[in-house]
C-alpha cells in the first residue's frame, strides 16, 4: 500500500508531483509551432525585438493588450529565437513552478479553513490539478501562455495578499496587488479574483484583520479589476474580437446569452469527469434542440449546487470553497459576449482548481480508510498519465493536431486538416481534404485553395474562375480571397479589375491579425494604382483649368473614387455639387465615398440628398441601412431596408441584410424569415444560398 502519510511529509509531495509532471510533460518539449502560434507569434517581427515601449504600450499582436505574455515571448526569442523547443521549455517551467505555488496556496486555503488533515488536501488538490488532461492544451499550447502566466501570477498574489493580511504586513498586500496587476495583463480570465477574496477574507478572524481593513484591501483589487476590465472590453470590440464570429455563435439576444451561459459549467464538468477525446475544438451547440428545456435543467441543477455548498459550508468547508471557486472562477468563460471560441480545454484551467479542491476533500477520507481506494485512485492518476502523454504528441504540428480533432469528432469541418496539409506543402492531400468538406457543408475554402494551386502554376484565369466561386461561397467579407484574385488579375494585365479588388480587400471589415492581408493589398493597390494614373492628367487638368464646369468635376471625382481615392474624390464631388446640388448622382456618390472611409453618420446624409432627387434608388436605401446597422441604430436600418425591399419586392440584398439586422438585434423569428425569404430569391446562384444558409444554420 502507498504510505501517504509518508509521502506527505516535509515537501516530498509537492516534489513527488512535480516529478511526476515533468516527466509525464517532458515529449512536449518536441513539438513545434502549432495553430495561432504560426498566425500570431512565428511572424511577428515584433516579438525579435526587446522593445519595452513597444511591448507595454501598444498590442504587439495588433489584437491583444497583454504586455507580460509578450515580454515572456521577447525573452524567450532572445535565448532561443524562433526555436519551438525553448518557447515549449518556458510553457513546462511556468507551468511547473505554478504547481509549487499552488500547492502553497491551497494549504493556506486548508488551514484558514480549520482542515486539520492540511497536507492530504493540498497533495490530492494539487495532483489531480497538475496531472489532469484538460491541461496537456494551456502546457503545449505556446501562444495560451496567458492562462499560464494569469494563473501563476493569480496563486502568487493570493498567497501574499493572504499571508500579508494574517501577519499584518501591509507590504505584501502591497505586492500582492501589483503581482495582481501583472494577472490580469496577462489574461482577463482572471477579473473573478475580487469575488473570491471576498469570500476568503470573511473567514479571516476580526482579531487578525478588521472589517475596515478587509474592505480597503477588496477596493484596491475591485479598482485594479474594473481599470484593467475596461481596457480589455474596449481592446475586444476595437478589434473585432466579440463580434467577427458572431455568424456561428448567435447574436445579442440576452435570453439566448442566458441559455448558454446556464448550461456552459456542465460542458467542463462533463470534460473534467471523462477527459476523452479531447479535441482543440468542440462541435458544442447551446442553442439547437431543446434548448430552453435543458437550460430550465441546468438552471435548476446550478442553484441546486450553490445551496448545498451554502448549507454545508460549516461541516464541509473545503467542498464549499471548492465549488465557490469553480462557479466564479467560470463567469469569464461563460461566453455571454459572444467569442469566436465557445468552450475550449485552456479556459477550463482555472475553474479546475475548484473541482480539485471538491475531489481532494472526499479523497482525503476514502483513501485513508480503505486500500482499494487508494490503489483506485491511483490508478485514475496512472490513466490520466497516459492520456497526457499521447494528448502531447496531437500538439507535434498543425496535421497531428487537427487530425486528432476529427478523429474525437469525425462530423467537425476538416477545413483546418486541410489548411494544416496545404502549409505542410501537401496540396493534393489538402485539396481532397477540403473538396470531401466542400460536398459536405459547401465551404468556400476548396476554391480558394483551387485557385492558388492553378495561380502556382501560371494557370490565371482558371484561378480567377474558382476565386469568384469562392466568394460567391463566402461572402464578399473575404479578404484574403479579394487578396487573391486581385493578383491574379494583376498577373493577367487587367489592371483595372485588380486594384478594384485591391481596393475591396482594404476596404472588408474583417479580422486580419496582424494586418498582413491588408498590407499586401495596400502594396498592391499602389503599384497598379501608379500604372492606371498615367490616364488621369487630362481630367484633372480639365477640371483645374475649368472649375466652373460640373461635368469636369464630377468626372474626376468618380475617376479618383474609382481608383480609390475617396479622400480626393470627396473634395471634386464637393466642387461639382456645388455648382449643381440637384445631381442625385454625385450626392450618391458621394455617400459611397465617405462609406468606403466608414463615415456612416456623413454617408448616410449623402444618400438621404441623393433620395430627394431620386426616390426611386433602392440601392441608396439599401446603402443607408448598412451605415445604419454599422452604427448600431438598427431601426432605422430596418426603415431603409423596407423601403429597399418594397421598390423591389425581389431584391435579395434588402431582403439579406433584413435577416442580418434582425439577426444582430436578437429578433431570430423575424431575422428567419428575411433570411428564407432571401434563400427563395437567391434561385440557382451558388453563392448566395450559402451566404444565407450561414446564418439559417445558427438559427436551427
Amino acid at each position: 500500500m502507498v504510505n501517504w502519510t509518508e509521502l506527505l511529509k516535509s515537501r516530498k509531495g509537492i516534489l513527488f508531483i512535480v516529478i511526476c509532471t515533468a516527466v509525464v510533460y517532458i515529449n512536449s518539449l518536441s513539438n513545434g509551432f502549432v495553430w495561432d502560434d504560426n498566425v500570431l507569434l512565428v511572424p511577428n517581427e515584433a516579438y525579435k525585438k526587446l522593445d519595452f515601449g513597444r511591448i507595454f504600450f501598444t498590442k504587439v499582436n495588433s489584437l491583444e493588450y497583454l504586455p507580460f505574455r509578450d515580454l515572456s515571448y521577447v525573452i524567450d526569442y532572445q535565448i532561443w529565437g524562433m526555436n519551438p523547443f525553448g518557447f515549449h521549455l518556458t510553457n513546462l517551467l511556468l507551468y511547473l513552478i505554478t504547481l509549487f505555488v499552488l500547492f502553497n496556496m491551497v494549504k493556506n486555503i486548508a488551514i484558514l479553513s480549520g482542515e486539520k488533515e492540511w497536507e492530504f488536501i493540498a497533495f490530492w488538490a494539487t495532483v489531480i490539478f497538475a496531472l489532469h488532461p484538460l491541461h496537456t492544451e494551456v502546457v503545449n499550447f505556446i501562444h495560451g501562455r496567458n492562462t499560464l502566466l494569469a494563473a501563476l501570477f493569480l496563486f502568487l498574489s493570493f498567497n501574499l495578499c493572504l499571508e500579508g493580511i494574517q501577519k499584518q504586513k501591509n507590504i505584501l498586500v502591497l505586492l500582492s496587488a501589483i503581482i495582481f496587476v501583472m494577472a490580469v495583463f496577462s489574461k482577463a480570465i482572471v477579473i473573478f479574483f475580487p469575488l473570491f477574496l471576498a469570500l476568503i477574507l470573511f473567514l479571516v478572524p476580526a482579531t487578525i484583520a478588521s472589517w475596515r481593513k478587509k474592505a480597503l484591501v477588496l477596493l484596491v483589487f475591485l479598482g485594479i479589476d474594473i481599470f484593467a476590465m475596461s481596457i480589455h472590453y474596449f481592446n475586444a470590440f476595437s478589434t473585432g474580437v466579440m463580434d467577427v464570429g458572431f455568424i456561428m455563435y448567435g447574436n445579442d439576444n440576452w435570453w439566448i446569452r442566458i441559455a448558454k451561459a446556464l448550461q456552459n459549467p456542465f460542458f467542463y464538468v462533463k470534460t473534467y469527469l471523462l477527459p476523452y477525446p479531447l479535441s482543440v475544438e468542440y462541435q458544442v451547440s447551446f442553442v439547437s434542440g431543446a434548448f430552453v428545456f435543458r437550460s430550465i435543467l441546468a438552471g435548476i441543477a446550478l442553484t441546486a449546487a450553490l445551496c448545498l455548498a451554502w448549507f454545508w459550508r460549516k461541516r464541509h468547508l473545503i467542498p464549499a470553497i471548492g465549488a465557490a471557486w469553480f462557479f466564479i472562477s467560470v463567469v469569464p468563460v461563460l461566453n455571454v459576449f459572444s467569442t469566436a471560441t465557445a468552450v475550449a480545454d485552456r479556459y477550463a484551467y482555472l475553474p479546475i482548481l475548484g473541482l480539485s479542491l471538491l475531489s481532494a476533500y472526499p479523497l482525503k477520507i476514502i483513501v485513508s480508510r480503505n486500500r482499494v481506494f487508494s490503489y483506485l485512485a491511483l490508478g485514475i492518476i496512472l490513466a490520466w498519465c497516459f492520456i497526457d502523454f499521447n494528448r502531447n504528441m496531437d500538439w507535434r504540428s498543425e496535421v497531428t493536431l487537427w487530425k486528432s480533432a476529427v478523429s474525437a469528432n469525425p462530423n467537425m469541418s476538416r477545413v483546418n486538416l486541410g489548411l494544416a496539409f496545404w502549409d505542410e506543402g501537401q496540396f493534393e492531400e489538402a485539396l481532397a481534404c477540403l473538396k470531401k468538406e466542400k460536398e459536405i457543408s459547401g465551404t468556400f475554402r476548396y476554391d480558394q485553395y483551387q485557385g492558388r494551386y492553378l495561380f502556382k502554376s501560371g494557370r490565371y484565369s482558371e484561378a480567377i474562375a474558382h476565386y469568384k466561386e469562392a466568394l460567391a461561397r463566402g461572402g464578399s467579407a473575404l479578404k484574403e480571397v479579394h487578396l487573391d484574385i486581385a493578383m491574379a488579375y494583376e498577373k493577367e494585365g487587367m489592371d483595372m479589375q485588380a486594384l478594384e479588388e485591391y481596393l475591396k480587400a482594404i476596404e472588408t471589415d474583417s479580422l486580419d491579425m496582424l494586418e498582413k492581408y491588408s498590407r499586401q493589398a495596400r502594396e498592391g493597390a499602389s503599384r497598379v494604382r501608379g500604372r492606371l494614373m498615367q490616364g488621369l492628367e487630362e481630367a484633372r487638368n480639365q477640371a483645374l483649368n475649368d472649375p466652373l464646369n460640373f461635368k469636369y468635376q464630377a468626372n474626376l471625382a468618380l475617376s479618383l473614387h474609382r481608383l480609390g481615392l475617396y479622400e480626393e474624390a470627396e473634395k471634386f464631388y464637393d466642387r461639382a455639387l456645388k455648382l449643381n446640388q440637384t445631381s442625385w448622382e454625385v450626392w450618391y456618390n458621394l455617400g459611397i465615398a465617405r462609406m468606403k472611409q466608414r463615415r456612416h453618420a456623413e454617408a448616410i446624409q449623402s444618400f438621404e440628398k441623393s433620395l430627394l432627387m431620386n426616390p426611386g434608388n433602392k440601392d441608396a436605401f439599401n446603402n443607408a441601412g448598412t451605415c445604419y446597422m454599422s452604427l448600431r441604430n438598427y431601426s432605422q436600418a430596418i426603415k431603409c431596408y423596407e423601403r429597399a425591399l418594397a421598390l423591389d419586392p425581389n431584391f435579395f440584398y434588402a431582403s439579406f441584410n433584413l435577416g442580418r439586422v434582425y439577426f444582430n438585434a436578437g429578433n431570430r423569428e423575424m431575422s428567419r424569415k428575411y433570411f428564407l425569404a432571401a434563400r427563395a430569391l437567391a434561385g440557382e446562384n451558388s453563392g448566395m444560398p450559402a451566404m444565407v444558409n450561414q446564418y439559417l444554420k445558427e438559427l436551427n
